[in-house]
């Protein structure tokens, strides 16, 4: 028998709170395949649902990646929950959707990296492994180009002056011998 069609990724990712720091988030579309049982707490087939990424195995490579994948600057730091001893309920309803992340570290987003597949979370729960960060923010944009000359103007000729024509220099008195 041919092979289900592979879940789609939706491909977003936030910081909660955010904008800079918060909890990692991460959007997906879950579609259950007639061989798989989904049992994620909250999630049912053909939904697409807000869920969490687990600390373990994460490190710089990561963050990293998820900083660029948001379109901010540098990590500044990543923790869980049990690190600075805080609990976001909010959470507790959402499925765990990545956990063992494994980045190179140049990858242009969290979803180019390995990992060992969706709502796999292994040891995780929400109390304690959901992986919250901190980025700087985005590099400035580069600076505009300059000006393009207005259509049909023609650049002037090599070794023509440019700006503004000088009055002509006085003429060179020679002494009469």
């Amino acid at each position: 028998p041919p092979s289900p069609p592979p879940t789609r990724e939706v491909n977003k990712l936030r910081l909660t709170p955010g904008p800079l720091q918060g909890r990692i988030e991460i959007y997906h579309l879950v579609q259950q395949r007639a061989s798989q049982q989904i049992s994620l707490v909250g999630a049912d087939a053909s939904q697409s649902l807000w869920g969490t990424v687990c600390a373990d195995g994460f490190d710089e490579r990561d963050a990293t990646v998820a900083c660029r994948h948001l379109g901010l600057g540098p990590y500044v730091a990543y923790w869980t929950e049990a690190a600075r001893d805080v609990h976001h309920h909010d959470a507790d309803n959402n499925p765990i959707w990545k956990s063992g992340i494994q980045c190179k570290g140049d990858e242009l987003s969290l979803f180019d990296c390995d990992f060992p597949g969706w709502g796999v979370t292994g040891w995780c729960t929400h109390g304690q492994h959901d992986v919250y960060m901190q980025c700087l923010p985005p590099p400035p944009s580069p600076p505009s180009p300059p000006p393009s000359r207005p259509v049909g103007t023609t650049p002037p000729a090599p070794g023509a002056p440019l700006g503004r024509i000088a009055a002509s220099p006085p003429p060179h008195h020679r002494p009469r011998a």
